[in-house]
């Protein structure tokens, strides 16, 4: 299936500023009323821990997609600030999991009221046939994206200096 020129370069544009957006909200600071301000990731960090109780470190940073060195400091800022605890078990010192404090339990509930509301504001006027849609556009976004990252190579510059793209089409998701 060809789609035409303008259409595909119109929603090109529209998806990147989708991400500058979308950037923009994951390095804003938001104040959940108790003077602390948290950054998206803290606040998503917190709200895992509330997902996903007795998380470790190691599953928290699969679970951001962040390495563990990354989800360490994250998790060590988010204990001083006072949301999470370190907990160790008794039987596997090595083995530290996570739990929300009762300021993360506040902050877990924040969140979710937040989305609620958003919810209410934006995605209730698109009916759930768009939003499979949307979804299944997405995945396929996400497929391509995992797909050449996986593999520089797939992209290359020809002898006369235009751009190629190598592509396996089993390989596509």
């Amino acid at each position: 299936m060809i789609i035409e020129k303008n259409i595909f370069r119109e929603a090109a544009d529209r998806f990147k500023r989708i991400v500058k957006n979308v950037t923009s909200l994951e390095n804003a600071l938001w104040d959940l009323g108790d003077g602390e301000t948290l950054s998206s990731t803290e606040l998503h960090t917190v709200a895992a821990v509330g997902e996903f109780p007795l998380i470790t470190v190691t599953g928290m940073a699969k679970h951001m997609g962040v390495t563990k060195g990354a989800s360490s400091q994250l998790v060590g800022k988010l204990e001083k600030k006072g949301y999470i605890q370190k907990l160790k078990r008794t039987d596997n010192n090595q083995e530290i999991h996570l739990a929300l404090t009762g300021r993360g339990e506040l902050a877990c509930q924040w969140h979710e009221e937040f989305h609620h509301a958003l919810q209410g504001v934006y995605f209730d006027r698109i009916t759930h046939e768009q939003m499979d849609v949307f979804n299944e556009v997405l995945k396929k976004f996400e497929g391509f994206g995992e797909y050449f990252l996986q593999d520089e190579s797939r992209f290359t510059i020809s002898l006369d200096g235009k751009p190629v793209i190598k592509v396996k089409e089993e390989e596509l998701k």
